[in-house]
């Protein structure tokens, strides 16, 4: 992977007496709700190798946190995210989704073969590709704690949490479910689910006698519930009242590509998912997901919300033609493309260009469903984000200046450096009108 360098310098009495390099993932400078895992302590001893942030939320298109154009002041806070501890969590209350269209049959991923709980950003996009897939307006994954279902973690799509505050309501139906823990040797949809690994679809939720959670169903209203087997556990998918969800009449999905997505995630270091199928002819994107580090970097570069995903989705590729996508479903093998924004066979590859794309993957589902994973590059950084990543270097190690390299072909050149006022003022008064970082 291409790192970006920082070179830090400590000068002292008019000599160089150090020579520090921080190699380091870009991102870990941009995304504020990424915590590497740095010490301040390393950052002083030696400024070591970093490491790539962990997602604080549910990727998706629109997360909360920086919005339009960079400021000096956002980026130094983020850039401060360098000095914390990794953390994770999995609650999704602040993504965005993409209501799929009602489909009349219910569509399956692949047989479900992992046997392991789910978790980390796979568990993140099953559960929101799940609701762009199917329509549904949450997602629940149920694991088993000793002698009962417990939540493991619950996504909101932010149609429905809209939909919610304007009816009055700061909580949700996954959330009120949150109290709830299901005896594995009931006979409720989830544990029933759990010991058959069947998929079960419910029409009527306030009116199903077995279903515990009845009453705060009724309250939220929650119409239809599907339970489908998902790694170790079971997931929950469900419609409710209002045009922000579908309407099923029977279950619309009876799996998720769990294998195919901790392949991307755990595997290829995917920032990325899209799930193509095809109808009419025609591939298009029926769910995705982005990791939150990634929609942030892209946000703080950008200064909007848009991500190769949003954009990918206002095309529709020939399910008869020669690109990857294609070309992995006709196949029935992974199909590997390199720096795809080069790819002349590649519809979207001025997107891809755009986004930084360095690697795409497609890996074939099952009939007429493609799952693309891709990693983009690094970003350079430029403006007032390089410059505050520059002086937060120096505020932090004591270094008199630093230098930003990057890439250029086969050589590594300056992208830009900083020189600390007292270091300049030492300069000036040794006569001396340049510096060693402004020589490099």
């Amino acid at each position: 992977m291409a790192h970006r360098v920082v070179a830090a310098g400590i000068a002292a009495s008019g000599a160089l007496m150090a020579l520090l390099c921080l190699t380091l993932p870009v991102q870990s400078f941009l995304t504020p709700g990424s915590r590497p895992q740095i010490a301040p302590s390393q950052l002083r001893k030696a400024l070591g190798a970093g490491g790539h942030g962990s997602s604080t939320s549910l990727g998706s298109d629109v997360p909360f946190g920086l919005t339009g154009g960079v400021a000096m002041a956002t980026a130094v806070l983020a850039f401060r995210a360098l000095q914390c501890k990794g953390t994770q969590r999995a609650r999704g209350r602040h993504c965005a989704v993409t209501l799929a269209a009602v489909r009349p049959a219910a569509k399956e991923a692949a047989p479900q073969q992992a046997t392991q709980v789910v978790t980390g950003e796979t568990l993140e996009a099953v559960m929101k590709m799940a609701c762009d897939w199917s329509g549904a307006c949450y997602a629940i994954y149920w694991t088993r704690a000793l002698d009962d279902m417990v939540v493991s973690a619950d996504y909101v799509t932010v149609a429905r949490r809209v939909e919610l505050l304007t009816q009055g309501k700061t909580s949700s139906f996954a959330e009120a479910s949150e109290s709830f823990r299901l005896p594995v040797s009931g006979t409720g949809p989830v544990s029933s689910v759990y010991k058959t690994g069947e998929a079960a679809f419910i029409a009527e939720a306030a009116t199903r006698s077995d279903l515990e959670r009845k009453d705060i169903a009724k309250e939220y209203g929650i119409i239809s519930m599907g339970f489908i087997p998902c790694g170790g556990g079971v997931l929950e998918i469900g419609t409710s009242q209002g045009s922000e969800t579908a309407s099923w009449t029977s279950l619309p999905i009876r799996s998720m590509p769990v294998q195919a997505l901790q392949t991307a995630f755990a595997s290829l270091g995917a920032k990325y998912v899209m799930l193509w199928e095809a109808q009419d002819g025609y591939f298009s994107v029926a769910a995705d997901f982005v990791a939150a580090s990634e929609v942030k970097t892209r946000r703080t570069l950008r200064g909007d919300d848009k991500t190769f995903c949003s954009e990918s989705r206002q095309f529709k590729l020939p399910a008869e033609g020669h690109g990857p996508v294609a070309s992995a479903s006709s196949t029935g093998k992974e199909v590997i493309t390199p720096n795809p924004g080069q790819d002349h066979k590649l519809v979207r590859r001025s997107l891809a260009q755009e986004f930084n794309i360095k690697d795409m993957h497609c890996f074939p589902v099952t009939e007429g469903l493609v799952l693309e994973c891709g990693v983009p590059t690094n970003p350079i950084l430029t403006g007032n984000a390089l410059a505050a990543a520059l002086q937060m270097q120096c505020d932090i190690s004591g270094a008199g200046y630093a230098i930003y390299w990057t890439e250029a072909g086969d050589e590594l050149v300056v992208g830009g450096s900083y020189i600390t006022p007292a270091r300049k003022a030492a300069l000036e008064a040794q006569g001396k009108e340049g510096s060693f970082a402004e020589a490099g």
